[in-house]
């Protein structure tokens, strides 16, 4: 391995590997591996760039076809259905691309943001009980961020549950401090949980 030149063995590049190895032998083979991951990950994946390549060239139901392929060979890959959720959306299938994406989630909820993303998305679609199943789960994280915190609080608040809503505003307005519009959003569930003294003193 001293011997290598510049360049790539497949997705490795070999300065990176020659350096793995010179830091500690051992290494070189975690990075062949990580190397090797991706790799794999993208060869199971291309199924979704050859469809995207057929959306645009207008080929919808070819496209189609290559999605339901691919999630029935892979039905649990978290990447390739985030893609399979964006290509339904360009192609209209709403229902597809909301099954795809809530199925990611379940799949990866420590992805806060996506979850957060997934939820808003169904509120606008009008799902708003499939976006209270994405705020539990994202609840059940119990994050740390008060920013995250305060867009789940939103979430509860769109599905018309003021009582799951409270803790996360108070979560992060307590982190943030006098922040006007994290107090609004506390004030505004307050007064729908019938704590209107609390609400007046914000």
């Amino acid at each position: 391995l001293a011997s290598l030149s510049l360049g790539k063995i497949g997705n490795v590049d070999k300065m990176e590997l020659k350096a793995a190895w010179t830091q500690e032998p051992g290494s070189a083979w975690s990075y062949l591996l990580l190397a090797g991951r991706e790799q794999s990950m993208e060869m199971k994946l291309q199924p979704l760039h050859e469809a995207r390549g057929l959306i645009e060239r207008g080929s919808t139901t070819a496209a189609l076809a290559q999605l339901a392929q691919f999630r029935e060979a892979e039905p649990d890959n978290v990447a390739g259905l985030k893609l399979c959720a964006e290509l339904y959306f360009r192609l209209g299938r709403r229902d597809d691309a909301f099954a795809c994406a809530m199925h990611a989630y379940d799949l990866d909820p420590a992805d806060m943001v996506y979850g957060l993303d997934c939820a808003f998305n169904l509120i606008r679609d009008g799902r708003r009980r499939d976006a209270l199943r994405v705020a539990e789960l994202l609840a059940a994280q119990d994050s740390e961020d008060p920013h995250l915190r305060d867009a789940l609080g939103t979430v509860f608040t769109y599905c018309e549950q003021p009582e799951q809503a409270l803790p996360h505003f108070e979560f992060a307005c307590a982190a943030l401090g006098n922040d006007p519009q994290l107090l609004s959003n506390l004030a505004s569930v307050q007064r729908m949980t019938g704590a209107t003294k609390a609400a007046q003193e914000n």
